[in-house]
C-alpha cells in the first residue's frame, strides 16, 4: 500500500516538474525577447563604409617622383607623387629675374621723379625764374611720372604672372587630402598622366558610416536619430553605436525581398580608440545591426 502511494506520488511529480520547467523556459524566453529582441529591428543585411577619394592630377605631365605605394599609410598634407616642372621652374627663374629688374627700375624713377618735383618747386619759388623753365619742369614732372607709371604698371603684371606659376607648380605637387591608407596606386616614376586621371586611391577608416537594409514591414518601428549597436562579422567581439541618419523613400529589392535601406552616422570618437588602432575597417565589411525602436 505504502508502495502504491510513492509510486503514484512520483508520477504526479513528474509531470509537475514538467510543467514548471516549461514555464521557466517560457517565462526566459519572453522576458529574453522582451529585453533583447523587441525593442530593437535587426538585420544581418549591413555593410560599412569608409570615406575614400580618387586622387588625379590638376595638370598634364610626368610623374617625376612617386613616394608611396600600395598599403601605405599617409597624413594629410604628405606628399603622395610630383609631376615634372623643369618648364614651370624656368619660367619662375626668368620672372623672379623680370620682377628684380622692374623693381629696381621703378626705384630709379622714382628718385627721378622726386629729384624733378625738387627743382620744380624750388623754381617757383624764385621770382626771377622764367616761364618757360617752369614749363620744362612740368614737362620733365609728366615724362618722370609717365615713366614711374609704366614701369609699375609693368611689374605689377610681372608679378601677376610669377603668382600664376606658383599655383601652377603648387598644382604640380600632389598631397594627401587626410589621413588614411592608400588603396590604388596606379602610377611608376616616368609615367605621363593626364588631368583628372585616377591616379590613387586614399581610404579613412576613422570616418564610416553604415549602410543597412531592414524589412519593409519593420521601417515604421525606425525614427531619424534612433541608436543603432554595429558588430562587424570580421570581428565580432568589436562592436560600435551610431545613430539613424537617414532613411530611405524608395524600397530595393535584394534576393526578391523588399528591403529599405537606411545609412546610420559612426561617431568618429569610437574609431580612434587603442582597439581600433592596429585595425583596417575595410570598405564594404558586413555587419550586424540593432536599431532601438521605442
Amino acid at each position: 500500500m505504502k508502495e502504491d502511494k510513492k509510486n503514484n506520488s512520483k508520477r504526479l511529480f513528474i509531470p509537475q516538474l514538467v510543467i514548471v520547467a516549461i514555464f521557466l523556459f517560457v517565462s526566459i524566453t519572453s522576458l529574453y525577447w522582451l529585453i533583447y529582441v523587441h525593442p530593437y529591428v535587426s538585420t544581418g543585411d549591413a555593410y560599412i563604409e569608409g570615406r575614400q577619394m580618387l586622387i588625379s592630377p590638376e595638370s598634364d605631365g610626368k610623374i617625376l617622383e612617386g613616394r608611396v605605394q600600395e598599403g601605405d599609410k599617409v597624413k594629410k598634407g604628405q606628399i603622395l607623387f610630383k609631376l615634372d616642372d623643369v618648364l614651370l621652374q624656368s619660367e619662375k627663374k626668368h620672372l623672379l629675374t623680370r620682377v628684380a629688374s622692374l623693381e629696381e627700375t621703378v626705384a630709379n624713377f622714382q628718385k627721378d621723379l622726386d629729384k624733378k618735383m625738387s627743382i620744380y618747386l624750388e623754381n617757383i619759388r624764385e621770382k626771377e625764374v622764367q616761364r618757360e623753365r617752369i614749363d620744362k619742369n612740368l614737362n620733365d614732372l609728366d615724362e618722370a611720372r609717365a615713366l614711374l607709371e609704366s614701369s609699375k604698371a609693368s611689374l605689377a603684371l610681372e608679378k601677376i604672372n610669377l603668382e600664376h606659376i606658383e599655383y601652377k607648380l603648387s598644382k604640380r605637387v600632389v598631397e594627401a587630402p587626410f589621413d588614411g591608407v592608400v588603396t590604388k596606386c596606379h602610377f611608376h616614376p616616368g609615367a605621363f598622366v593626364e588631368k583628372n586621371d585616377k591616379v590613387l586611391c586614399v581610404y579613412d577608416s576613422k570616418q564610416l558610416s553604415a549602410y543597412a537594409y531592414i524589412k519593409e514591414g519593420e521601417v515604421k518601428k525606425v525614427k531619424v536619430g534612433a541608436e543603432v549597436n554595429i558588430c562587424l562579422k570580421a570581428y565580432p567581439d568589436l562592436s560600435f553605436t551610431g545613430t539613424v541618419d537617414f532613411i530611405s523613400p524608395s524600397v530595393k529589392k535584394i534576393k526578391k525581398k523588399k528591403l529599405i535601406p537606411i545609412k546610420i552616422s559612426i561617431d568618429p570618437s569610437q574609431l580612434s580608440s587603442q582597439s581600433t588602432q592596429d585595425i583596417l575597417l575595410g570598405h564594404g565589411m558586413t555587419a550586424n545591426v540593432k536599431i532601438k525602436v521605442n
